[in-house]
């Protein structure tokens, strides 16, 4: 399960819908020491500023749940960056508008004076998702940036650190440890609890809701109460309009860690698991996820000034 970004009825909350993955991740350079780097949390997404080489600053979203990455038509021209329009790909995802991606890459990456080369990416319109987002957004760093590297996102402290390899851990023990488990692309969190009942779910650090659910979850666990619950709303992915309904959940809980009263999202999408869990869950935390060793690691944080 892949995502990418879009909102709902006028609220800024982030939908989930696919791209595609194109193939393995691009090396990296030479082994550097870690970067540290402020981020902005805007409706909830982890905007981090990047230069291309001497261009930019542009701005790029991090995002768990895509593959490959992304890169906005518009800036791809702009730099002469290859774009295979001879082999357009319908992307997959959320809406029924047909959206064309095309293969490509994102050229010479530098991140707070770190370099990074080149990553396998897809070439896309990005400005409807920017103009929902209210911000500038060049590009989207997923499952091909992050597949040989470690990030630690710390969303109270506003704070993205990268390393080049294997993460350091946590100095303190982090409150939730456990093994970092990829499907396909994807990183699956099991159990995630849902007003106490387990859910097996996608790690979408692009997705800016708490929670997204499929109905067999709903069923198997018996949560029609928050089905009944629920209010009608929409949410506009990559392809367009999608029907949601909103319900509000009376605790999410991953091990110790537990924020009450979320808006979640029920959903109708064909799901790799039971559902995603977003940004709004995670921002209360310090996540640290280390593809090389295969661990992640989630901390409670200072919040921010």
């Amino acid at each position: 399960m892949t995502t990418a970004m879009t909102s709902p009825r006028g609220t800024g909350l982030i939908a989930a819908c696919s791209l595609v993955l194109l193939g393995a991740p691009s090396p990296s350079m030479i082994p550097q020491d870690p970067v540290t780097v402020p981020v902005r949390l805007q409706r909830n997404q982890i905007l981090v500023q990047a230069y291309l080489g001497e261009n930019g600053p542009y701005y790029f979203a991090l995002d768990t749940a895509i593959s490959p990455s992304a890169i906005d038509l518009s800036v791809a021209d702009e730099l002469g960056i290859e774009v295979r329009r001879d082999r357009p790909i319908a992307a997959a995802g959320i809406g029924n508008d047909p959206v064309q991606v095309y293969p490509s890459s994102i050229i010479d990456l530098e991140i707070g004076e770190q370099r990074f080369g080149s990553v396998d990416a897809v070439a896309m319109d990005l400005a409807p998702l920017a103009a929902r987002l209210g911000s500038p957004l060049h590009g989207i760093l997923g499952h091909s940036f992050l597949a040989s590297r470690s990030v630690r996102i710390d969303y109270p402290g506003r704070r993205l650190t990268i390393w080049d390899g294997a993460a350091q851990p946590p100095e303190a023990e982090a409150a939730v440890s456990m093994p970092l488990e990829l499907r396909g692309t994807g990183v699956m969190l099991d159990p995630v609890f849902l007003n106490e009942r387990p859910l097996r779910l996608v790690l979408d650090t692009g997705g800016s809701m708490a929670m997204t659910v499929d109905p067999g979850a709903i069923e198997r666990l018996s949560l029609d109460s928050l089905r009944g619950a629920a209010e009608p709303g929409q949410v506009r992915g990559a392809r367009g309009l999608a029907e949601i309904l909103v319900a509000r959940a009376d605790s999410i809980r991953i091990g110790s860690l537990e924020v009450p009263g979320l808006e979640i999202a029920l959903t109708d999408w064909s799901q790799a698991a039971d559902g995603t869990l977003g940004n709004a869950f995670l921002r209360h935390f310090v996540l640290t996820l280390d593809y090389v060793k295969r661990r992640l690691y989630i901390e409670t944080g200072a919040t921010a000034e």
